[in-house]
């Protein structure tokens, strides 16, 4: 795949790193991430929420993401 060819160079800690210190004065960022990405957000200070609620129309994601 073409973001295997990507991975683990550091562009997305840069490109994180780059948008958190552009919102360096806003309290509170929510990031909605694909399945399999949440360890890399953790990595760079995201945290897992203890409450969040969604609507999806698309089904097939309604399986993948909703409880």
């Amino acid at each position: 795949m073409i973001e295997d060819i990507h991975q683990n160079k550091g562009f997305g800690q840069q490109i994180i790193g780059n948008l958190l210190a552009q919102l360096k004065e806003i309290s509170c960022v929510h990031l909605v991430t694909t399945t399999g990405n949440e360890e890399f957000y953790r990595k760079v200070g995201f945290s897992k929420l203890k409450t969040a609620i969604a609507r999806y129309l698309n089904p097939t994601l309604t399986e993948e993401y909703v409880e």
